[in-house]
């Protein structure tokens, strides 16, 4: 707050207080506004200057735009409310206990540039001021802070006006033909017969047991890092590519193998890690795991090392972890690295009695590492 100069510099600032930035206007200074700012923020920021010895590109506050390049508005978890024109009216009343639209209470997010609603400060989601149900008061905005009203409501300039009328709840409507209706009967019965196969087909596939093989289909860590690459601007040594890729080809082809698969999860939010956490509770089973097994790039490996990231929680989108019995596991590796998104299948580990619900991880010095469930924010943030 204080590169703007802070409460000092409030209106009718009788000190004639002034950010950083306006006593030094011919230096090159980032500003990074916020109460506190984002850490990440800074993260970004030292890490282009150390890595490149750039700057990132500024917006007219000096601000850098990766961070503060769109209202709070845009991505607010209580956008839903706003469009639909459910407003909080007063504290404590039902819209606030449900959580509707601050905008009436005074939000200043439809007027400030900052990442809050999509960063979240200590890794825990709604640690902000429209989380926990107050409004917004503009901290990143010199306009804004300390100098309009905390409850004052502000015009909104970057997106739309809350609307003034809404949809009927029961809209006239006209009539459906009958041949309509039975051509939608059709379709909605092929697709139920399909479902109801495809349910018989997995409904007959017994849970994870004691002895099934952890297969991974490929390298891990690729979709997270290159999400994280483009929206921080931040550069490594080697080519980042998301893994993003359909899944179903390489799971069809096991089904028609006859492999007999126990289980079947995507490894997006929170990875690896995440996903044989959420087995191994459901199943009360010891998914035990190999490091050295587990493939990573060195340009993730060394990206996570960086960022102090982990590459088994990092978000994929082209991955995924099955459960075969170890008799076909040989076989079932066979027919997924036939397949290009599963080409880097890989044996990971087995599954064991004891010790129940938890994951365990030998490392590459062999030593026993207990692999938890994903807390706090996933990072890079992807949807």
């Amino acid at each position: 707050m204080r590169i703007m100069g802070g409460i000092p510099s409030a209106d009718p600032a009788p000190t004639g207080a002034v950010g950083v930035a306006d006593l030094l206007p011919n230096k090159a200074i980032v500003n990074l506004p916020g109460c506190p700012p984002n850490p990440y923020t800074l993260l970004g920021v030292v890490l282009q200057f150390a890595s490149s010895g750039t700057l990132p590109e500024l917006d007219h506050e000096r601000r850098p735009k990766f961070a503060y390049d769109r209202d709070i508005h845009e991505h607010c978890p209580r956008r839903a409310h706003f469009d639909a024109g459910r407003f909080v009216k007063q504290f404590g009343d039902e819209g606030h206990r449900e959580g509707w639209c601050l905008y009436e209470m005074g939000c200043k997010g439809p007027d400030t540039h900052a990442g809050c609603s999509t960063r979240h400060f200590n890794e825990i989601p709604d640690v902000w001021p429209i989380g926990i149900g107050a409004p917004c008061i503009g901290c990143t905005e010199k306009s804004i802070a300390f100098r309009v009203p905390m409850f004052q409501v502000v015009q909104i300039h970057t997106t739309a006006e809350p609307p003034t009328t809404y949809a009927p709840i029961v809209a006239p409507q006209g009539k459906v033909s009958p041949v309509a209706s039975g051509l939608v009967g059709l379709a909605a019965g092929a697709l139920a017969g399909a479902g109801y196969v495809a349910s018989r087909k997995f409904s007959n596939i017994p849970a994870v047991r004691p002895g099934d093989t952890v297969i991974v289909s490929g390298d891990l860590g690729a979709h997270g890092i290159a999400v994280l690459s483009v929206r921080e601007g931040l550069e490594f040594e080697g080519e980042v590519k998301s893994d993003t890729a359909p899944l179903w080809p390489a799971i069809e082809a096991l089904f028609n193998g006859e492999i007999e698969v126990h289980c079947l999860r995507d490894l997006t939010r929170g990875g690896l890690s995440s996903a044989l956490n959420e087995i191994a509770s459901a199943s009360g089973l010891n998914i035990e795991v190999e490091e050295k097994l587990i493939p990573v790039s060195d340009v993730v490996q060394g990206a996570c090392e960086l960022l102090g990231l982990d590459p088994f929680y990092v978000a994929n989108e082209g991955r995924f972890v099955a459960f075969v019995p170890e008799r076909q596991a040989a076989r079932a590796l066979d027919i997924l690295r036939s397949c290009p998104v599963a080409s880097g299948a890989v044996r990971a580990g087995a599954v064991h009695e004891t010790p129940s619900a938890i994951v365990t991880m030998r490392t590459r010095v062999g030593g026993n590492r207990v692999l938890d469930m994903l807390s706090g924010e996933q990072l890079p943030r992807i949807c």
